[in-house]
């Protein structure tokens, strides 16, 4: 009797898109995709997310650790030692658990929240890039109110990227709710030729960064969140382009405020 075969959870498949698997695990992985395409259509996905995530941030990976957060400055504190022996302390106490997580990507629960700010971002943009009058609730006339308003009801600091540099123009922005009415902010940016994107943004949640690109009717997101906020940058250019402005965004929004 020949024995049954072995089922592949989600934790290899993960680990195939990431290529953690030994050898002997890839030949398992290739001949349950080949059976299941469900399954290969999620890896494949998966795999294209990671070149995504590698693309958007190749150049901060490549960036020196800054001297404020160096090692021997954040110890030399004394009001941080404590913390940091009890940050250790419990890193210590829950690596065992976490090891076992993380190797299965960033999916998950984690992953529902993060649809829905793409999702909610796209819809958005859908409405007010079509107004001609209403586009935006606050002009870029009044832009210093608008990040002051913005920021107040979000709770973090937020400011307008400058994406000059791909010739856009902040036209202004507006509050919007998401999920169960928590607060959103939507600036919104034209080129030259009337194209119009949109930078939609909400409170982060603590969680680690995770990155999602969604395309729906020929619109474009690519959405990612942290600590302190979520982020989406919507628009029916190509990919490439949305990608540097989403890099730029990024990039002007992580920097620390002054």
């Amino acid at each position: 009797m020949s024995a049954a075969p072995r089922v592949i959870d989600d934790a290899l498949l993960h680990a195939s898109a990431d290529d953690r698997l030994d050898q002997e695990q890839r030949r398992l992985v290739a001949e349950w995709l080949e059976a299941h395409p469900e399954d290969a259509r999620r890896v494949a996905d998966w795999r294209r997310q990671n070149d995504l995530i590698r693309e958007l941030w190749a150049a901060v990976d490549d960036e020196p650790v800054p001297p404020r957060l160096s090692l021997p400055r954040l110890i030399g504190r004394p009001w941080r030692r404590r913390a940091l022996a009890a940050a250790a302390a419990l890193l210590l106490l829950v690596a065992g658990a976490l090891g076992g997580w993380f190797v299965r990507g960033w999916s998950g629960g984690g992953d529902g929240a993060l649809a829905e700010l793409a999702h909610s971002a796209l819809a958005a943009h859908r409405v007010f890039v079509a107004e001609r009058r209403h586009a935006v609730e606050v002009d870029r006339s009044e832009e210093q109110h608008l990040v002051t308003w913005l920021s107040r009801r979000l709770e973090r600091p937020l400011r307008a990227p400058d994406l000059s540099a791909f010739g856009l123009a902040l036209m202004g922005g507006r509050l919007l709710p998401i999920g169960a009415g928590d607060p959103a902010a939507q600036l919104m940016y034209e080129d030259a030729d009337g194209a119009r994107y949109t930078l939609f943004v909400t409170r982060g949640d603590g969680r680690l960064e995770e990155f999602r690109i969604v395309e729906e009717g020929g619109v474009t997101a690519f959405s990612w969140v942290d600590a302190s906020i979520g982020c989406a940058v919507v628009g029916t250019v190509a990919r490439d382009r949305l990608l540097a402005i989403a890099r730029e965004a990024y990039t002007q929004l992580a920097a620390p405020s002054d």
